[in-house]
């Protein structure tokens, strides 16, 4: 009798959700640090850049990173009445994560796909987080975040500027 081995599954996909605000040079060197790190994934990952405010004035720099393959989609959110200039981005924050894993959700196989959500400063390097990301969302796990303490809080400081979800809407 010739028995098949069942046919080892095929790794999850990453897609990169970065959320930007004005922070265009950051969003550059976030953008080469995943370009530098795609070998850390199973399979390379897809980049979607969530443009909160988008100005005109910027538009030819995210045509460019897109044809230079860095970003693989733009997304934009319009100005809300919480955001600008010495108001809290906590709110203005939330819509652009909920925005780019709506995205994520509607245009990737939920089952085959899982989204890694970055803010534009934030350039995870020495510490593999990439890799550690990966590895974890591999092996079945649901979501993934980091703690990081800092400033004056130091108790249950789990960080929305990098974590990793799977996209079932109840993580």
């Amino acid at each position: 009798m010739n028995e098949e081995a069942p046919a080892e599954a095929a790794p999850l996909k990453a897609v990169i959700v970065v959320t930007v605000y004005r922070r265009y040079f950051e969003l550059d060197l976030a953008l080469r640090n995943i370009q530098a790190l795609k070998h850390e994934f199973a399979t390379p990952p897809d980049v979607v850049v969530v443009w909160a405010c988008p100005e005109v004035g910027h538009l030819w720099n995210f045509q460019a990173l897109k044809i230079e393959g860095l970003i693989t989609e733009v997304v934009t959110r319009m100005p809300l009445q919480t955001d600008g200039p010495g108001k809290a981005t906590t709110h203005p924050e939330s819509v652009n994560i909920r925005m780019g894993l709506e995205y994520v959700r509607d245009n990737y196989d939920p089952q085959t796909t899982y989204a890694i959500v970055q803010a534009a400063d934030v350039v995870p390097r020495g510490d593999r987080a990439f890799l550690v990301t990966d590895r974890n969302m591999q092996l079945g796990s649901k979501a993934m975040v980091f703690y990081w303490p800092g400033g004056m809080v130091q108790d249950n400081i789990w960080h929305t500027n990098f974590f990793a979800v799977c996209l079932q809407e109840d993580y």
